[in-house]
């Protein structure tokens, strides 16, 4: 009895498998961090095997996701096609390239693969493999325009309307089927663009860093300070006749806990890229741009303490839960991320890539 978790895993393995075979035809040699992405990519695979069953509060989308990122990260890491060639704080950078770039500028050599392919089983001439491809070609752009001049011939005229609906009873497709099938070709379109943007595009040699002036890395922080401050005057002075309203029945703990929890990590994640973005493009950082960064860390640390609080808070009322343990470690995961990248600061050292790990 095949579940979609056990496809997922085949797929899983096809992928690496398929990755493995590009490395080992353009001779590219397999390093320790390779292994170690490698290694996230396969964990995410196994997970949908060993939790086969449905669970109570299911995170397979989260999960979905995390495997979707580690495996085009280990991508395109194999293919050498990070900016830096290193986990730093252009990941983000590296990912959205794998992510989107590539299938987007490169999905589109399926079409003409395929083409060249049924071009070369008709006739091995080069001459008629280019005619072949262009005629393929022509009749793939005209497939929009031929369906809509068919609408078209259909509405004019009610005997050809018959025909037509006689030859497609003799199939009946469902609409599942059609959307199975669309999706089967975005899908192919996406991973071959990916592959082969990874694999098979030069690299553009070492790429120049790129800089922003001081004053303006201070200046784009400054408001973004000064908010945060005043929303914990704010809220630390809300904090008593919150509590009082609980007690009094008037406010439910629940919508307390649950309040602007969400809100408060997204803020976290944001201020995770100001500060990365900025300690990284920064041409140099001052001394008062350092003091702007320690405080943005630490503000950002008080928003994961609240956030934490309030999960806390919820879990004492309500129980611990599958998705409650996860959002647990997330904080936690959170918290230590910001400490390591403000004691960088001080130290020089890769937060970011030891921050991931840890993850």
């Amino acid at each position: 009895d095949w579940q979609w978790s056990d496809v997922m895993t085949i797929f899983v393995v096809f992928f690496l498998a398929a990755g493995a075979s590009c490395a080992y035809i353009n001779k590219i040699k397999i390093e320790k961090e390779h292994m170690i992405f490698m290694a996230f990519t396969v964990a995410g695979g196994f997970w949908f095997l060993i939790f086969r069953k449905n669970i109570d509060q299911d995170i397979t989308g989260y999960l979905v996701l995390f495997l979707h990122l580690t495996a085009v990260y280990w991508l395109i890491s194999l293919g050498g096609k990070r900016l830096y060639n290193c986990l730093n704080e252009c990941c983000i950078l590296d990912l959205l390239k794998g992510l989107f770039c590539f299938p987007a500028m490169h999905g589109y050599r399926l079409i003409l693969a395929c083409c060249n392919g049924a071009a070369c089983l008709i006739n091995k001439s080069k001459r008629n493999q280019q005619q072949m491809k262009q005629a393929l070609l022509g009749i793939l752009f005209s497939i929009p325009l031929f369906l809509i001049v068919i609408c078209l011939l259909i509405t004019a005229d009610h005997t050809f309307w018959q025909f037509c609906n006689n030859i497609s009873s003799l199939a009946q497709p469902n609409s599942l089927t059609i959307i199975q099938l669309i999706m089967t070709g975005v899908v192919a379109l996406y991973l071959f663009g990916l592959f082969y943007g990874c694999f098979y595009v030069a690299s553009q040699g070492k790429t120049k860093k790129l800089t922003v002036a001081p004053s303006v890395a201070s200046g784009f922080m400054i408001l973004f300070l000064l908010v945060y401050t005043l929303f914990f005057v704010v809220k630390l002075g809300s904090i008593p006749a919150s509590l009082r309203q609980i007690e009094e029945g008037t406010l439910l703990t629940s919508t307390y806990a649950r309040n602007g929890f969400f809100q408060l990590c997204w803020i976290a994640s944001i201020n995770f890229v100001i500060f990365t973005g900025i300690k990284w493009y920064a041409a140099e950082r001052k001394k008062s741009l350092t003091v702007q960064l320690s405080i943005l860390g630490f503000q950002t640390l008080g928003f994961i303490i609240l956030a934490f609080s309030r999960m806390q808070f919820y879990i004492v009322n309500y129980g611990l839960t599958f998705k409650r343990v996860f959002t647990t470690w997330f904080m936690g995961v959170l918290f230590i991320t910001f400490l390591l990248m403000i004691l960088s600061l001080v130290k020089k050292f890769n937060a970011v890539r030891l921050s991931v790990y840890l993850a």
